[in-house]
């Protein structure tokens, strides 16, 4: 899913 893709982009960003 593309919402899904979004979403864990943000989380590895923060994640960072």
């Amino acid at each position: 899913k593309m919402l899904d893709k979004a979403f864990a982009e943000r989380i590895i960003h923060d994640y960072k």
